[in-house]
């Protein structure tokens, strides 16, 4: 901000400015942007951001701008709610239709399974030690038992290791 050597007192248009700065600073803040972030989108001090946000000014504003977006996230909430029956009787339509494609009937019997609370259990596990070729030879034998392998991949052969820095040089 610039002031006028003669006179230390802000002038209209630094005020002005300072009030733009200040909004600014606000509206990053409400959308989650970081303090030090907003100082450097800003080019200014991140104390100045500190203090501002710490203004009796701004955070009333804050609480007004708070407030407003609450009341779109429920009113889009309660428009949600609205819709979800025609929603699902969309999907109930679709499912049932008898021109809908397989892969469609799937899909939204699955979509509906997994809204429903009924997806189906994830299987991994987190392997933190080294295996053995026995090991693994051994869980390839429990996923062929439980039907888990499709198909049957030799097995590569095993490579022979030669070690070239011993040969002879002149050769």
């Amino acid at each position: 901000m610039e002031f006028d050597i003669q006179n230390t007192a802000p002038t209209y248009h630094d005020l002005k400015k300072m009030k733009q700065i200040h909004h600014e600073i606000a509206m990053l803040a409400i959308t989650g942007t970081r303090k030090k972030d907003i100082a450097r989108k800003l080019e200014v001090t991140p104390a100045m951001v500190r203090y501002t946000l710490e203004s009796t000014i701004v955070k009333k504003k804050l609480a007004i701008l708070r407030g407003e977006r609450d009341k779109r996230a429920i009113d889009v909430s309660t428009r949600l709610k609205e819709l979800a029956p025609l929603s699902l009787d969309e999907l109930e339509n679709l499912l049932l239709h008898p021109n809908t494609g397989e892969n469609t009937r799937r899909m939204v019997a699955q979509d509906l399974l997994d809204r429903a609370g009924y997806s189906a259990v994830q299987k991994h596990a987190d392997v933190t030690e080294k295996l053995t070729t026995e090991d693994i030879n051994e869980i390839k034998n429990i996923a062929r038992e439980n039907g888990m392998v499709l198909s049957e991949k030799p097995e590569p052969e095993e490579a022979e290791y030669t070690d070239i820095t011993n040969e002879d040089d002149n050769g």
